[in-house]
């Protein structure tokens, strides 16, 4: 099981006891191109952790070592990831945003890790991109073919973006799009498509400065219905029988919006409201069926009928770093988490900050009865590797970016053969769930939706008018 976590002190956490023990690799450990912004994550049937980047497809093993660029997917945005209903073991990428007028578009990444892209490039003759795609399903038709849905932005004419609903029955060789009526200022984002009804799909209005809409259409996006209003899209899962669940995330210092998870009992029924807490992110499993899901600070196993939540760990009890052979993390991620996962107001009283001791900031320690409480029952800690460990989680994700803009340069170091670390004991650890990956929206700074700052657009940098959300 891997999470990431986003806004303030990136990384993954990595669990192989179902949830119960996270351990860190901060994002200076993973890409420099790791950046606020949402980067989607993905665990293969053959045990690679993939992320998506502005930069390209980073790539490591399941255990948390090992991350490297990959070298077909240099200079492509990896904007979404979704498997193969037909075939888990292939995996179906969305790239965009290329560097140098390469194409961009569909891909498919086979169980050895080849990429082939499919279908025609969604950038154009004049190298400049005619279609961002931002969020990318699948389903199997009826006559045993796939149905590919995607949603992002379209450039018209005088190079603005617009966003769309598309979808293609010849993967990818031609494309059927519709705008989205009701979207101007919003950001359009396929939240599902129904396993059940390939015509069926949900889709969010992510907006800034009001409440996100869930809308559902029967006819492959011509129309549209709205169902849901909520206060931010934190997560969903779709079941393969058709459920649909959509999390609010509620807002950070807005206790008057709580958040709360939804279950919609197909795409064709209304929304009823199984529980109220901030969703963060939430992972699904078909059989055995169990449901996973993330709250401010917190992880736990989710019952997907009555959505009752049993907390199963939290960031104050991340107990070290992922153990790899000849690599030491503590140093490398120590910039980054002293900002942020260590320091005041954040998660200080966590274990794995006992591996630093600065007062300029403070950090680790020293940083803890600044609004920290200490870490309860730490004896018989048990830190993975010879070093101790550290990190932060100042997580959330961001609406800072847009999509079009690039994220930094740049690549992290590989390794090799590791082993997971775990924190401190505890009682009978549930059979947990592998190839679960799961983006996580947690944090305690994270900024109020409300009020958020002007996006800045010139004539060296077009505007993307559908920013980036914290999905």
């Amino acid at each position: 099981m891997v999470l990431a976590y986003v806004q303030g002190g990136q990384g993954l956490l990595f669990s192989d006891d179902g949830g119960l023990h996270f351990a860190l690799r901060c994002g200076a450990a993973v890409s420099s191109s790791f950046t606020k912004s949402r980067a989607p994550l993905w665990l293969t049937s053959d045990g690679a952790a993939l992320l998506g980047t502005f930069e390209g497809l980073v790539r490591g093993s399941a255990e948390g070592c090992g991350f490297g660029m990959d070298d077909g997917l240099a200079g492509l945005q990896v904007a979404d990831f979704a498997r193969d209903p037909r075939d888990a073991a292939v995996t179906f990428v969305a790239t965009a945003n290329a560097r140098d007028g390469q194409a961009t578009g569909l891909g498919r990444l086979d169980p050895g890790g080849t990429f082939t892209p499919l279908g025609a490039s969604d950038t154009g003759s004049a190298e400049q991109l005619e279609v961002s795609m931002n969020r990318l399903g699948v389903a199997q038709r009826a006559d045993a073919g796939l149905r590919f849905y995607a949603s992002g932005l379209r450039a018209d004419a005088a190079g603005d973006y617009h966003p769309i609903i598309r979808h293609s029955d010849d993967d990818g060789a031609s494309w059927v799009s519709f705008d989205v009526p009701g979207a101007d200022g919003a950001r359009v984002l396929l939240i599902g498509v129904d396993p059940t009804h390939p015509e069926r799909i949900a889709i969010a209005l992510s907006r800034d400065s009001s409440p996100d809409s869930v809308l559902v259409s029967e006819d492959a996006g011509q129309s549209f219905e709205p169902r849901l209003d909520i206060f931010e899209l934190g997560a969903s899962r779709v079941a393969p029988d058709g459920r649909l669940w959509v999390g609010d995330a509620g807002g950070e210092a807005e206790y008057s919006q709580p958040g709360g998870l939804y279950l919609f009992d197909d795409f064709a029924a209304p929304a009823r409201k199984l529980a109220t807490f901030p969703v963060r992110c939430l992972g699904y499993r078909a059989e055995p069926e169990q449901m996973f899901a993330c709250q401010r600070s917190t992880f736990g196993r989710v019952d997907p009928q009555t959505g009752s939540f049993t907390e199963l760990s939290s960031l104050s009890e991340v107990g070290g770093f992922v153990a790899c052979e000849g690599e030491a993390l503590a140093p490398v991620c120590k910039p980054q988490l002293c900002d942020n996962w260590c320091g005041v107001l954040h998660y200080a009283s966590a274990p794995l900050c006992d591996a630093y001791a600065e007062l300029n900031p403070l950090c680790g320690p020293a940083a803890r009865g600044y609004g920290q409480a200490p870490p309860a029952g730490s004896d018989g800690l048990v830190l993975p590797g010879d070093e101790p460990a550290a990190s932060r989680a100042d997580a959330g994700a961001t609406d800072e970016s847009n999509d079009p803009a690039p994220g930094p340069e740049g690549s992290p170091s590989s390794d090799a053969a590791c082993r997971l670390g775990t924190a401190r004991p505890r009682s009978s650890a549930p059979s947990g769930p592998t190839g679960l990956s799961l983006l996580l929206g947690l944090g305690l700074m994270r900024r109020s939706r409300r009020g958020s700052r002007p996006r800045v657009c010139g004539p060296r940098r077009r505007c993307n008018p559908n920013p980036v959300g914290p999905h």
